[in-house]
């Protein structure tokens, strides 16, 4: 067999392996979730803006428990913490909308191969709002330091 088509077989199996690993893992969140105390699931979902309808779908998204959203900020130059910390209600809504997302997948690619910062306006249902943190740390870099959430 040649490399390109071990490199091809290994990649899927990769995939395979992280996609079961994933599903797994939304398994076991939403027994967790289904035995808490309803008003500690109700207070939960009040903090992410979900209900349990919201939570439901976005677990059974494909990689829902991979952090797509913080690497995608990180490669169009955005630090997620310093971020969450300045404006957690906006970080909480991005959140939300990449939990939501359609093209999980496409968008995990997209990231693996370097590629976010020149494809996520195809894609990304964040793109408008970072593209405005982005602007805003422009504006805000010309009179003064450049804001901590910009790499």
């Amino acid at each position: 067999m040649n490399n390109t088509l071990l490199g091809t077989i290994a990649g899927a199996w990769r995939l395979a392996v992280d996609y079961v690993r994933d599903k797994r893992q939304a398994a076991r969140t939403m027994r967790e979730f289904n035995a808490l105390d309803p008003h500690e699931a109700s207070r939960i979902l009040a903090e992410t803006g979900m209900d349990a309808s919201d939570l439901r779908d976005a677990v059974s998204r494909p990689f829902a428990f991979e952090d797509l959203m913080a690497k995608g900020m990180v490669s169009v130059g955005i630090d997620p913490d310093a971020f969450a910390a300045q404006d957690s209600d906006w970080f909480r809504d991005l959140q939300r909308n990449c939990a939501m997302c359609r093209q999980r997948g496409h968008c995990r690619q997209v990231i693996a191969h370097s590629a976010f910062a020149e494809r996520f306006h195809d894609f990304c249902p964040n793109s408008g709002d970072f593209d405005l943190i982005l602007e805003a740390g422009a504006r805000g870099s010309a009179a003064t330091e450049r804001p901590v959430y910009l790499n």
